[in-house]
């Protein structure tokens, strides 16, 4: 696989994160989510969630369970109610199949040879709100050098001075426009359209995602910033 990721935070700190990490040979576990609220109070809960997500995954190595052990943990302690929507996945990099879960977060982008659709999910709920929420698993399987974009809402509701949206069809129009199987370039490109898109106004929301591309012909993982 072939990963790269972006944070750009609206503050000197924010709420958004990612996790990928390498869970044995052949499996590697890739998340993003999105803490509400920003600043400190935001930047202490993503921590909090980060360290959580990684310790279970390593666990359980099940998304949907490692989603749902979280979400009871942040319920039980959660006085400001706070909540963060998650998305985590694990890809077996020999046979490009995708395990994932979702909690309330963006539906990601696939990226094909014939342009980018959103993935259909069970909209899950974010975590903290509710105990026991049921959260579940869902498969997907990539072909060779099809991928992935995971992104925060920061990207797709990145306001311009005319108080137009971003927008997710202007995201998937943007994938769909360039044949691209690169983490890194897919990723400037994304920076490049919303900063232009910005037109030198003023960041209301941490942005943050992660493409990953699926080629057989690697050897584990490469491109990771």
């Amino acid at each position: 696989i072939d990963v790269s990721a972006f944070m750009q935070p609206a503050q000197e700190v924010g709420g958004d994160l990612y996790e990928c990490c390498k869970l044995d040979d052949m499996k590697y576990f890739i998340a993003i989510g999105d803490v509400s609220g920003k600043g400190i109070t935001a930047a202490l809960f993503m921590a909090m969630v980060k360290s959580m997500l990684s310790a279970y995954i390593k666990h359980t190595l099940d998304p949907a369970k490692a989603l749902n052990l979280i979400n009871n943990e942040l319920c039980a302690e959660n006085p400001e109610r706070i909540f963060v929507t998650l998305f985590a996945m694990i890809i077996d990099i020999e046979t490009g199949e995708i395990t994932f879960a979702n909690a309330g977060h963006n539906p990601p982008a696939r990226i094909t040879r014939n342009g980018a659709e959103y993935i259909a999910l069970k909209h899950g709920t974010a975590l903290g709100f509710f105990k026991d929420v049921g959260i579940e698993n869902e498969e997907l399987k990539l072909s060779s050098g099809e991928g992935l974009l995971l992104y925060t809402d920061g990207i797709t509701e990145a306001v311009n001075p005319d108080r137009i949206f971003f927008g997710e069809e202007r995201l998937k129009n943007l994938l769909s426009s360039v044949k691209l199987n690169d983490s890194a370039e897919t990723l400037k490109l994304i920076k490049d359209a919303v900063t232009q898109f910005y037109d030198g106004g003023e960041q209301f929301d941490d942005m943050t995602s992660v493409s990953v591309f699926y080629k057989p012909g690697l050897s584990g993982m490469t491109h990771y910033e």
